[in-house]
């Protein structure tokens, strides 16, 4: 090596050597923290306490499993003091095990009595029943009389079309005596205020009580040549309330709704001898077969009991 070099050789050489101690240094201080490894363990930031361990080390499995008969449980673990030396010398308490004898069986626990040295069945069910479970007991009993889940939704369907039947009347009475109000010389039409308009191609009833009904129905048989049946509604005063016109008299049906504080209704139609118009009008939301009204019976027969007469006509 040239002597000329040597100063920029010897200054490379130094700044290595510093480094090398530097390195040596960091080195030391971290063999200086280090944790030494012990035998069985190792090094985690979740190691359990001393406290942690001896609760664990106290906490043995004291399950000692599932036997097909109580006899097969105390042959496994005898009872009686000297018996039970055998299989808990340190008189320890908390064992417990299963008897299951098969299917259909419930199983049963038993509780190890450390101071009788016996096994003890528990009282009471071990396990809770489903809702499935109880649905299904409930079922199979016979002395129940179980509606299974179709048989039910069919009586729900038939209770709500009872309900909605409750308030369906069917009416068979016609409202429009046409031969009383023929002889009675009824000739007219109900106005738009309610009163009577005398007219001789009209007739009219006198005011007839609406009861606990809530609709009347109306249905054409024979078409008039001329003019429209009108129904009217009065309150208990017999003051008008209003008026409703058929006009759709071509072997119609119009269920009108009774107007609330209705005491009484009044029915004009086309005279049936003049115009060959032909009505039934009753109380009831459902139409029946046409019939005359019971007090045209009265006329024909001279009866003083025309319902009777009437009742006997539709048989």
């Amino acid at each position: 090596m040239s002597l000329l070099y040597l100063p920029e050789w010897m200054k490379k050489a130094n700044e290595t050597f510093k480094q090398i101690g530097n390195n040596i240094k960091k080195l030391y201080e971290t063999l200086n923290n280090k944790v030494d490894k012990e035998a069985g363990k190792g090094l985690s930031e979740q190691n359990f306490t001393k406290q942690e361990k001896d609760k664990l080390k106290s906490l043995s499995n004291k399950y000692l499993g599932t036997y097909a008969s109580f006899e097969a449980l105390c042959a496994a673990y005898p009872e009686t003091e000297i018996n039970a030396q055998k299989w808990n010398p340190s008189k320890e308490g908390g064992f417990y095990a299963d008897v299951d004898e098969g299917k259909g069986k419930k199983v049963s626990r038993y509780i190890w009595d450390t101071n009788d040295f016996t096994w003890t069945k528990q009282e009471g069910t071990s396990t809770t029943l489903t809702a499935s479970q109880i649905k299904e007991m409930y079922e199979s009993n016979a002395n129940t009389n179980a509606f299974t889940d179709k048989e039910k939704q069919t009586v729900n369907t038939v209770e709500k079309d009872i309900e909605n039947l409750k308030n369906v009347k069917i009416g068979t009475r016609n409202l429009l005596y046409t031969g009383k109000s023929e002889k009675e010389k009824l000739f007219g039409y109900i106005n738009v205020d309610g009163s009577i308009a005398t007219s001789p191609n009209n007739i009219y009833t006198d005011f007839i009580e609406v009861k606990d009904y809530l609709k009347v129905v109306a249905k054409c048989w024979n078409k008039p040549s001329m003019g429209h049946p009108v129904i009217a509604f009065y309150d208990k005063d017999k003051k008008f309330i209003k008026k409703v016109d058929l006009n759709e008299n071509t072997y119609s049906e119009e269920i009108l709704d009774i107007p609330a504080n209705t005491f009484y209704l009044r029915i004009s139609a086309p005279r049936p001898s003049t115009t060959n118009g032909k009505y039934k009008v009753e109380f009831g939301e459902k139409a029946t077969d046409y019939t005359d009204a019971p007090e045209d019976f009265v006329l024909d027969f001279q009866t003083e009991d025309p319902l009777n007469v009437y009742q006997e006509a539709l048989k």
